[in-house]
């Protein structure tokens, strides 16, 4: 394998299809609910920087491991985001395909003991092995109530459903935020049914969610 194959590996399978960006009406909420992403470690295919630190692979190999920075939007790794660790807030929207899945689900468990939260755009996949053994255990899992139509794709919707997935003590505001995305779920173990919530129930019910209770 050529360094550049190397460098590309993870968005050339074949049944990854194209690279898309999160469409700023999903992610923009939480980001404002939250103070910001600090790190996207699947970054590149977004028309709008979402997070203040970026890990993107990069556009030929001898920039690999280098680091740009963009001012008031902030910097841009160049590298993977698969392979570095991950810190802060973290907003991640993977690479999509059959090859993939499983490989960025494996990253998001080593990482949740570095994080201080993490949010996770994936296709609502609820059957499938990587799904249930890294997502089905997230504080919130939101299923998104339409068919994104992702940057990059022009006016066509996704074929599949989406989820967000949730780990770290979140701000009320932020939870407000996913209810306007979709149905929100608090899940207390790892097989389904999920217990439904909504904000209206009240600050109460909220305070266990965002304070990890």
């Amino acid at each position: 394998m050529t360094d550049e194959e190397s460098v590309h590996r993870h968005y050339s399978e074949m049944d990854a299809g194209p690279e898309w960006g999160t469409p700023e009406w999903v992610w923009r909420p939480l980001a404002d609910a939250l103070g910001g992403f600090d790190l996207d470690p699947a970054s590149g295919a977004e028309e709008t920087p979402i997070a203040e630190t970026r890990i993107q692979l990069p556009p030929r190999p001898r920039m690999a491991d280098s680091v740009r920075d963009y001012g008031d939007e902030g910097r841009v790794i160049y590298g993977d985001g698969l392979e570095r660790e991950w810190f802060g807030d973290v907003w991640l929207n993977p690479p999509y395909g059959r090859q993939h899945n499983p490989r960025w689900a494996q990253k998001v468990s080593d990482e949740l003991s570095n994080v201080r939260t993490l949010t996770a755009l994936i296709p609502a996949s609820t059957s499938t092995q990587w799904f249930h053994e890294h997502y089905a255990d997230a504080k919130l899992l939101t299923f998104i109530d339409e068919r994104i139509s992702f940057d990059g794709s022009g006016d066509n919707s996704a074929s599949f459903a989406s989820v967000i997935a949730t780990w770290g003590p979140v701000t009320y505001e932020y939870v407000q935020a996913l209810d306007e995305l979709g149905d929100v779920r608090s899940k207390t173990r790892l097989s389904p049914p999920w217990t439904q919530y909504h904000t209206e129930r009240g600050a109460e019910t909220v305070q266990g969610v965002v304070t990890g209770e």
